[in-house]
């Protein structure tokens, strides 16, 4: 009843502006509309800031269980996928070549020397300070597997580009070991392509397709030869299969990137009594020298020019034992075993 009173007095007093034209209909409800129009954007922005609040917050609380309860790499993993994805509208790979990561001794006065050449008039930097890094060290570093952090390792070992034995820095399933062997020497016969950059063996083969006929022969079951063999994967797509073999502890900085470079080591029924030079490519700085199965003697000989400074060291390495080491100063010569053994298998990835 109220209700009808009201409406009613509203229709009188719109009658009574409308008669006498002190009401302008049109202007009324432009402005009302106006008005209508305003508070419907408000309520309309209102709700769209609490759903934003709303997922800020459930998005907050996603990523903070995550961080605790997934493990670190599973985000690794996530944020080079995106890398990966990232390639087709911004090319970043130029950033690899920007030597910001790991700042050497070695490297500055290498950049002190191009300097000169450029006509600089600085100093002469004399080769000995070049080689102080390791005119003391007569014997290779060494620690247990866990002792050290990757932050450790890239601080004390690799910026001063000092050689390091890691013991024990995996378990080694011996039976798994075997397999590894034989599944690397069988990835050539399952994909005929898969050629090393660099090849040496003890064996006669034929020299149109020297590798070929080397796995062919170490493969055959009724054959007992006495061999060693040391070869480099250089092409991307076969360093990326080859990789999956080879362990990497938790003691490498994660500052490490992979270079296409992977070195396998193999010998079996055989007691060598000369070490093997290994010439490491140039574009890996920094290697991981790792012992699969059987033993290995490995031998750090000084750079030419450094020679007179530094010292000849030497080391061998068991199952699960690893050497990591850069390529500026020493020159590395590998030993299959002291003694006649059944197999020998070591692996060597590059970094950079």
């Amino acid at each position: 009843m109220v209700r009808s009173q009201e409406l009613e007095a509203v229709e009188r007093l719109c009658a009574s502006l409308l008669k006498d034209g002190s009401f302008n209909l049109k202007e009324t409800s432009a402005a009302a509309l106006d008005d209508v129009k305003e508070y419907l954007r408000r309520r309309r922005t209102g709700r769209m800031l609490l759903r934003a609040a709303k997922f800020l917050s459930l998005t907050g609380i996603f990523f903070a269980v995550a961080w605790l309860a997934i493990p670190p790499t599973f985000f690794e993993a996530i944020f080079r996928i995106g890398l990966i994805k990232m390639l087709p509208y911004w090319d970043w790979t130029y950033l690899r070549d920007v030597p910001c990561l790991i700042k050497s001794r070695s490297a500055a006065l290498e950049l002190a020397d191009a300097s000169q050449s450029n006509g600089s008039t600085s100093d002469t930097i004399p080769w000995h300070m070049r080689c102080s890094i390791c005119e003391d060290l007569t014997a290779v570093i060494e620690r247990k597997g866990g002792e050290l952090t990757a932050f450790q390792v890239g601080e004390d070992f690799l910026v001063e580009e000092l050689p390091l034995v890691i013991r024990r820095a995996f378990l080694v399933d011996e039976h798994s070991a075997v397999g590894k062997l034989d599944r690397i020497l069988r990835l050539h016969l399952e994909d005929e392509t898969m050629e090393p950059c660099r090849f040496r063996t003890n064996l006669k083969t034929k020299k149109a397709f020297q590798f070929d006929s080397f796995v062919r022969k170490v493969t055959r079951p009724d054959l007992q030869l006495s061999w060693f063999a040391f070869w480099e994967f250089c092409q991307h797509h076969h360093v990326k299969e080859a990789r999956s073999i080879i362990p990497r502890p938790a003691e490498l900085p994660l500052m490490l990137e992979v270079a296409d470079s992977v070195w396998f080591f193999a010998a079996a029924n055989h007691s060598a009594v000369t070490y093997k030079q290994v010439d490491f490519s140039p574009t890996a700085p920094v290697f991981w020298f790792t012992q699969m199965l059987g033993t290995s003697k490995v031998r750090l000989e000084p750079k030419d020019s450094c020679t007179e400074y530094c010292h000849l060291l030497e080391t061998e390495l068991g199952p699960g034992d690893g050497l990591l080491m850069t390529t500026e100063l020493f020159h590395l010569s590998w030993l299959p075993g002291g003694d006649c053994q059944t197999e020998v298998l070591a692996l060597a990835a590059g970094f950079k």
